[in-house]
Formats: structure tokens, C-alpha cells, sequence
């Protein structure tokens, strides 16, 4: 049976990672969301499969009213944006959903780089800046529908409000978030951090060994965290 968390602000997730110091980031948990992060299809289709479980006991889903939607900061055909959407798009798959993506409307290349934030509410200030918009892989009539927002981890909460609010214009009924991970730590370069573990010198050789060997059996989802990776530190 799937076990599962909702916070105060009513959003459901998997597993409450909490960082008070460095040395933390090196908790099983932490390293197995590290390794999800950089696409090994094992432990996407674990998270998947135990999203899919805690929406379906949550929530009673139609196909008529119901959708699942996510973020990606790049849609191309041959690459997944994000790993959140190809884990929303597994989920969708499930259920038998549709999927719809959100798009920031935003120059990547000068966005700022939140690990270099020093507080939680400069954090929230810039992300706040950011504007969506909702990218539809058909014609979707989205009023009065119920919407499941699926994400990796939840840190301030400000991304999904700023979602939130792209998707009110289209007078949806319902929005529901469900992620992998909810993050409690003492400044937001933690979140940086988490996701780059498999990186680490203390590991790094044989993580980086472990990565091409899983890309070599078709093991691993090419996300642009990964084709980075190969570019940088794996020097493909």
C-alpha cells in the first residue's frame, strides 16, 4: 500500500526529505531522488507507479473531467524537458488522462540561478517573476475540469502558485498537486544540491560509470539535466 503525505497547503507527496546539513544529503532517500532526477527509468516507473496509486485512492478519476498537468522548461520530440513531465506523462498514461504542459515564457538563458539565492524569500521573489504558458498537445476544453498538477518536489510552493494561477484563467474546476518529494531545509541552494549528489567527489567516478553504463542499455531517460551531464562531465 502506498504511503503518502499531504501538507498544510494541501498538496500530496511521496516523501518528506529534510536537510539540515550537508552530510544529510547522503540518506539513501536523497540519493535514490538524485538518481531519479538524472532519468534511470527503474526509479521513474517506482514513482510513477506510486503516484498513479495515491491519485487513484485520493481522488475518484474520470477521463471526462480529469487531466494531469506539468511543467517543462524545453519541448522537443526526441528529448524530455523535465523529469517531472515525463513522470506526469507516465501518470497520464496510467490513468488513462489526458496531459497537458505548462510552459515558462521565459529566457532561460538569463533566468537566475536559484542555488545562488540566499533566502527562501529572494527565492520566491524571482520565481515569482515568472509568467506560464500552457502548451496543449490537442484542443482541450479546460473549464470545469479537475486538474492534477504532478511535479518532483516541493520546496517554496511559489512555482505551483504561479501555475495555479495560469490555469484559473481557463475557469478550471479543481487543482490538485501531487509530487515525488516535499523539501524542508534551511536555504534553497539545498534543492541544487539534492538533485547534483550523484555528482559528488566522494562518488562521483563511479556514479558517472554507472550513468554511461545505463545509457548504454537504454536504461536511463535523456533529459537535458543528462545530455548537460555528457556535454560537462562526461565529456561525450
Amino acid at each position: 500500500m502506498v504511503q503518502y503525505y499531504k501538507s498544510d497547503e494541501g498538496y500530496y507527496y511521496l516523501n518528506k526529505i529534510n536537510l539540515k546539513s550537508d552530510q544529510d544529503l547522503y540518506k539513501p532517500e536523497c540519493i535514490e531522488f538524485s538518481f531519479f532526477k538524472f532519468g534511470v527509468k527503474k526509479i521513474l516507473n517506482k514513482y510513477s507507479k506510486l503516484l498513479t496509486e495515491m491519485i487513484t485512492k485520493e481522488f475518484v478519476i474520470d477521463s471526462n473531467t480529469w487531466l494531469i498537468a506539468s511543467r517543462a522548461n524545453f519541448i522537443h520530440d526526441y528529448v524530455a524537458g523535465s523529469i517531472s513531465d515525463v513522470l506526469a506523462k507516465n501518470v497520464a498514461k496510467n490513468l488513462n488522462l489526458k496531459h497537458v504542459i505548462s510552459c515558462p515564457t521565459i529566457d532561460l538563458k538569463k533566468d537566475v540561478n536559484y542555488s545562488k539565492l540566499n533566502s527562501f524569500e529572494d527565492r520566491k521573489r524571482e520565481i515569482g517573476k515568472r509568467k506560464y504558458l500552457l502548451h496543449f498537445s490537442e484542443n482541450i476544453d479546460l473549464k470545469n475540469k479537475n486538474v492534477i498538477f504532478i511535479d518532483d518536489i516541493i520546496n517554496t510552493g511559489i512555482t505551483i502558485q504561479t501555475i495555479h494561477n495560469s490555469f484559473k484563467k481557463y475557469k478550471i474546476k479543481r487543482f490538485e498537486v501531487c509530487t515525488v518529494a516535499k523539501l524542508l531545509a534551511p536555504t534553497p541552494e539545498f534543492e541544487y544540491k539534492l538533485s547534483r549528489i550523484i555528482l559528488d567527489k566522494k562518488f562521483k567516478n563511479k556514479n558517472l560509470n554507472l550513468l554511461k553504463k545505463l545509457f548504454s542499455k537504454s536504461e536511463l531517460i535523456v533529459t537535458h539535466k543528462f545530455l548537460k551531464i555528457l556535454k560537462i562531465e562526461l565529456k561525450w
